[in-house]
């Protein structure tokens, strides 16, 4: 009887190292994916809400925005914007990011001032160079959004996902594999122990049979 018992829980014991591996494929694919999800999410949301993001490359906003933050602009009406506003604007090919001291609504334009310089932008940021008002800035999250926005950062985050879903792919195949050969262990358990029942049966009744038969040879002996 113990070394049934010995052998049972054996057999237990291989069915969960078994079942290990494929459920830690399956939690360490999740968790790359939701790794290199919430990695996109400060890109990617902000833009279904309406904001553009930039990485800061000069100290004009120092100390308050420092170089290689992250900024995100909404485009609210200009009209709205008020002084000390932080907006963005286009000067050549570049976006400056500069406060507002002074903005005339009548005649479009405003007058805007880097925190870290010491006089006013000679140029007049007419309506038509505006971008959007600056309504969150991040430090340091500029420069890491830059890497993840280059080629390398983008195969970097494709390989991640594609080696997660992998995981989670073999992960569910190989508990899928391990389910059907316990169910198919279980079935023949099953169908051993029905056949050991009826063999049991069986040599009972051929027992019971030769039991009957002696009896009555007896029983026909001492009536001679």
């Amino acid at each position: 009887m113990e070394t049934a018992q010995n052998q049972t829980a054996g057999k237990k014991a291989i069915v969960r190292k078994s079942m290990l591996v494929p459920a830690l494929c399956r939690v360490i694919g999740l968790i790359i994916l939701l790794l290199v999800i919430a990695v996109c999410i400060p890109v990617t949301v902000p833009q279904f809400m309406g904001y553009e993001v930039y990485n800061v490359i000069s100290g004009s906003m120092e100390p308050e925005i420092p170089v290689g933050s992250a900024i995100y602009v909404k485009n609210v009406s200009a009209g709205e914007v008020v002084k000390g506003d932080i907006i963005a604007f286009t000067s050549g090919d570049s976006v400056i990011m500069h406060r507002v001291v002074d903005n005339f609504v009548v005649e479009g334009y405003f007058v805007t001032k880097g925190d870290a310089n010491e006089i006013e932008d000679l140029e007049k940021v007419t309506y038509d160079k505006y971008l959007g008002r600056v309504e969150r800035h991040y430090r340091d999250l500029g420069e890491i959004l830059v890497i993840l926005a280059s080629g390398v950062g983008k195969a970097c985050m494709l390989s991640l996902a594609a080696c997660g879903a992998l995981l989670m792919l073999v992960g569910g195949r190989l508990l899928d594999e391990q389910q059907e050969k316990m169910h198919a262990a279980k079935a023949a358990v099953e169908t051993k122990a029905a056949a050991d029942t009826k063999a049991a049966a069986d040599t009972k009744a051929v027992a019971d049979t030769k039991a009957a038969a002696d009896t009555k040879v007896a029983a026909d002996t001492k009536a001679e």
